[in-house]
């Protein structure tokens, strides 16, 4: 019986993605694209394999890595990842990684509201303004515009935290986050917290009915556009950069003032998005948050 040559390919660049949402493996539907940050017309197509993960192979200047296996056949240069949803699932991210990797496995990021700790389980991604909710989900959306310029408050981030006020000693202080695209609108999806706790003297059935359930979140935006690092070719600032930009003062109500402040609380029901927006403004401009930027004076 003829022995069959044995061939095997290394793979400079191994991704899983993370649905920020529902803390769940993304296995289809995502297009990642990867090239040389000096040279962004190289760009590399990454392919799902039989897990549900993704690979990239013959990465423009790692060919040697590949053939060989040798993470030192190539000397390590900075990368550019971009990663889009067809289905319009998740807002386009983008971050940027040295190749070849000394390290086995896959590269990841961190979520920007972990702790120190563990390895994060793979490349987290934010819902989208055109994805589909399930009813198990909470929902918190926002149109963010720039006071300074009046235009959308491109690439922002949302912070939204829920306000614990149960004295019951289980903490429920949660902090889930998103990203708003280019046209400043920003949807966070996440599940419900749990519900208070009924006094132990409450008579049975005097629980509220859980369409009347309401939930107090705090909301806190990050705006810099200075801050936002574009690499070459990328179609929207770096991840890591969006979540660390510096935060942005809220115009929480337009009229009799105005009145600014860090953060503004809203509160959220039971299957009814809450819609963050700034109090007293015009007709043709409700449903609008608007949101100054860190760097800008008063």
């Amino acid at each position: 019986m003829p022995v069959l040559d044995t061939i095997r390919r290394y793979t400079p660049l191994g991704l899983r993605f993370w649905d920020a949402a529902t803390e769940t493996r993304v296995r289809s539907g995502l297009r990642v694209r990867v090239w040389p940050e000096a040279m962004p017309d190289r760009v590399t197509h990454g392919h799902r394999t039989v897990s549900g993960d993704m690979a990239v192979h013959n990465i423009t200047g790692l060919e040697a890595v590949e053939r060989t296996g040798d993470v030192g056949a190539a000397p390590a240069a900075p990368y550019v990842a971009a990663v889009e949803d067809p289905l319009g699932r998740f807002v386009p991210t983008a971050f940027t990684v040295d190749l070849p990797r000394a390290e086995r496995g896959f590269y990841t990021l961190a979520h920007p509201e972990s702790p120190p700790g563990p390895t994060p389980p793979g490349i987290y991604l934010f819902s989208a303004p055109t994805r589909p909710v399930r009813s198990t989900l909470a929902v918190v959306r926002a149109f963010l515009c720039d006071v300074t310029t009046g235009q959308p408050a491109s690439f922002a981030a949302m912070y939204v935290e829920h306000v614990d006020g149960e004295d019951d000693g289980v903490p429920d202080d949660r902090v889930w986050v998103g990203m708003a695209g280019a046209d400043g609108v920003v949807q966070v999806l996440f599940p419900y917290p749990r519900l208070p706790l009924m006094p132990r003297a409450s008579p049975p059935g005097e629980g509220r009915p859980l369409a009347r359930q309401q939930w107090p979140l705090r909301i806190r935006i990050r705006y810099a556009p200075t801050a936002q690092d574009v690499r070459p070719g990328a179609p929207v600032p770096t991840v890591g950069s969006v979540f660390r930009q510096s935060p942005a003062t809220l115009l929480v109500d337009a009229s009799n003032g105005p009145t600014e402040a860090a953060a503004m609380e809203v509160s959220l029901r039971h299957r009814v998005p809450a819609v963050v927006r700034t109090a007293g403004l015009p007709p043709d401009e409700q449903g609008v948050l608007l949101v100054r930027p860190a760097t800008s004076p008063p």
